[in-house]
């Protein structure tokens, strides 16, 4: 069953700009595939809360991630927040992979995952085969480590996956994340 969470309404309003000038439902932008949703109870019994933001450089700067960051500790002040900035520019899925535990895991306890890859895996030609692999091993090490961490899959949008969309085409990218967040019923985001 899919169930709309406060996350999912924090992201769809994050980036409803981006709908309201494409004049693009949100729906074809936000797959929930029966996601978990249990850092919404987190956040009804006031308990403390770890968000890890995983990607390249889209996630390291102030952006999306200081966005959601910010929109969450003003949305719930009383629930004590741990933002974990594991952005680094130009990596993709596969480094993502290798240092998931040490920048990520390591820290502790996650209880919501932010995982960007899409932009670079295109711009690096990393192979759908090892995209597939390193972003299951992501989720899959992940979830091994705390089966309640709920993840958000980031596809973002550039130049080359805008003209696949306008030609009727599934950039291999989104594509790969969203088989893979059907599949291990993370909340998917296609971000224009």
């Amino acid at each position: 069953m899919k169930r709309i969470s406060f996350l999912c309404l924090l992201l769809t309003i994050l980036i409803s700009k981006n709908f309201a000038q494409n004049k693009l439902p949100s729906s074809s932008f936000i797959t929930f595939n029966g996601y978990s949703n249990t850092i919404t109870e987190k956040f009804k019994k006031n308990e403390p809360v770890t968000v890890a933001f995983l990607g390249g450089s889209i996630t390291n700067m102030e952006g999306w991630r200081g966005l959601v960051s910010g929109y969450l500790s003003k949305t719930f002040p009383q629930t004590k927040f741990r933002f974990i900035n594991a952005g680094i520019p130009s990596l993709g899925s596969l480094p993502h992979a290798f240092r998931l535990q040490r920048d990520v895991l390591d820290s502790g306890k996650i209880d919501l995952l932010f995982i960007e890859s899409a932009v670079n895996d295109h711009v690096n030609k990393t192979a759908e085969q090892t995209q597939r692999r390193a972003l299951e091993g992501i989720i899959r090490h992940t979830l091994n480590k705390n089966p309640k961490t709920d993840i958000v899959m980031m596809a973002f949008a550039d130049e080359d996956k805008n003209d696949d969309f306008n030609k009727g085409k599934i950039p291999t990218e989104v594509k790969v994340h969203s088989d893979l967040a059907e599949y291990y019923l993370c909340l998917l985001l296609i971000l224009l």
